[in-house]
């Protein structure tokens, strides 16, 4: 019978190739034959990429259960979520969904509901275009945009570089400090005093919490502080402050009952995703802002008698469903089940490493699912190439001086078959 499979399976296969290879759109309906070689063999390909726990990939290889449950009830309809259904009544219910996902989501950050707003995202990315759009535009009531600059670390991700291309906002890096691998308040400070001699006036600095390739944070506090004494000390500076924690933003309020990113008054606005953690598919993140910003950036939409305010215009209303659902059904105590359980899995195979070479360098934080292994030594690299792993070579500044550092990237995410 394992045979036949096999047999089988390679005409299928075959067929498949040959469909792929055709340039154009058939002529006419293609046969009922044809879907199902064309179904079973898109399903097939799919499981084979993703038939294991991937653990230096960033995104979990298959999505949460309680997603595909109600995505095979809804997947029929097609609703649009056009609008802001943070600031207005919504009359639809995938419109009221998203309102309910934001307030949980506000509610879980300690943040008041009266004086934050938001939207669902297709992800880190959208959301850190939005928030570059949203400081520029902000900005501009002072300075001109030619004066402004972003600041960020050599570890920023990379969708900051393309949100400040597409606003024609220069950019500067910072360093990253040795001691916890985050931005660095003194040279940060440094960093913006040669700006400003320079001219710069606007200031657009995304923070992170979780950095991609080590789980890392920037000290979120000393930063805040810092900006509330440049802002005192060089007369006309003006600065826009976000998070950008599409990693640990849904990790850490579980692990941190008191976790409040607003709660710095230089914090406009806070982003993170729901496709890495729990895997809800995507599109799937979330952008919170402080209300009296929005004004700087709304559109009025003529046709539909109401104003837009996000990035994309129309955006997925299954999407809104599925997102609320999942957070509904997995809940408070399954959300601390499954961080609990990548946080042990990510201490197990930190000792293993350390068993093995204890002196090796381990980069991450406390409650962060995600770490980087740093290191120039030739024989933890050959320990390492033995565990399969691949290093990422980054050009940063750390401890103030220019540099290329190796490190290899560990991901620690829900693994769902």
């Amino acid at each position: 019978m394992t045979g036949l499979k096999k047999f089988l399976s390679k005409k299928i296969n075959s067929k498949f190739e040959k469909i792929l290879r055709e340039k154009s759109f058939p002529k006419k309906n293609i046969s009922l034959f044809q879907k199902k070689i064309i179904q079973w063999s898109i399903k097939k390909r799919l499981k084979n990429e993703n038939w294991d726990q991937q653990i230096q990939s960033p995104v979990s290889q298959f999505t949460h259960p309680e997603s595909r449950n109600i995505l095979k009830e809804i997947i029929s309809y097609n609703p649009n979520n056009l609008g802001n259904w943070s600031l207005e009544k919504p009359f639809h219910l995938s419109g009221l969904l998203e309102k309910k996902t934001i307030q949980y989501i506000s509610n879980l950050l300690n943040s008041q509901n009266s004086k934050t707003g938001g939207y669902l995202t297709s992800g880190g990315t959208e959301a850190n275009i939005f928030s570059m759009w949203l400081g520029r535009n902000f900005l501009k009531r002072k300075t001109d945009v030619r004066k402004m600059t972003v600041i960020k670390t050599g570890l920023t991700h990379y969708s900051i570089a393309k949100a400040a291309d597409v606003t024609n906002i220069d950019i500067v890096d910072t360093s990253i400090s040795s001691k916890n691998w985050g931005m660095d308040p003194i040279f940060f400070k440094e960093t913006i005093k040669k700006e400003y001699k320079k001219g710069k006036r606007g200031f657009l600095i995304p923070l992170t919490i979780g950095y991609t390739i080590t789980g890392s944070d920037d000290p979120i506090e000393e930063i805040d502080k810092a900006i509330s004494e440049l802002k005192k000390e060089l007369r006309g500076a003006d600065f826009f402050c976000w998070i950008d924690a599409a990693f640990s933003g849904i990790i850490k309020p579980f692990i941190e009952p008191k976790f409040s990113p607003f709660k710095y008054k230089n914090v406009s606005a806070f982003l993170t995703d729901f496709h890495k953690f729990p895997a809800i598919p995507y599109p799937s993140g979330i952008i919170l802002y402080r209300n009296s910003l929005i004004k700087n950036i709304e559109k009025e939409v003529s046709y539909i008698g109401r104003k837009d305010t996000t990035l994309l215009g129309s955006r997925s209303g299954i999407s809104a469903i599925t997102t609320w659902y999942c957070l509904k059904t997995i809940n408070k105590n399954g959300f601390k089940k499954l961080i609990q359980k990548s946080l042990k899995d990510k201490r197990e195979f930190i000792n293993k490493i350390k068993n093995k070479s204890p002196k090796i360098k381990i980069i991450t934080n406390e409650n962060s699912v995600q770490a980087g292994i740093y290191t120039n030594n030739k024989k933890e690299e050959k320990l390492l190439k033995k565990m399969k792993l691949e290093p990422a070579i980054e050009n940063i500044i750390l401890d103030g001086k220019r540099k290329k550092i190796t490190i290899y990237k560990l991901f620690f995410l829900p693994f769902f078959k």
